[in-house]
């Protein structure tokens, strides 16, 4: 990534049903639906998922406010998302429309 989350190699926007946990180095895929963006990923230097943005999925009854933030762990070398749900951090990672 070059500064915080921006990525210095490219923004794709791709229609799928799910982005993989690897992809392009230094590069923010925007996944969308029917041409709108519901999920957003960063990937780090190495093409690892570091962050994701919701901006849409089953809301749990209500309980989960869009957009919100999840930030991967890969200290298992496995690559997993976090559950937990954070603000998102629009300093660090810009939407990049």
């Amino acid at each position: 990534m070059g500064a915080g989350g921006v990525p210095n190699h490219r923004v794709q926007y791709v229609e799928t049903k799910r982005l993989d946990k690897n992809g392009l180095p230094r590069t923010l895929i925007h996944r969308t639906e029917n041409g709108k963006v519901v999920q957003s990923r960063w990937y780090d230097d190495k093409g690892r998922a570091i962050r994701n943005r919701d901006y849409s999925h089953s809301d749990n009854g209500g309980k989960i406010t869009f957009p919100h933030d999840h930030i991967w762990n890969w200290s298992n070398n496995n690559g997993e998302r976090g559950k937990d749900h954070f603000e998102p951090d629009y300093n660090n990672y810009p939407n990049q429309f």
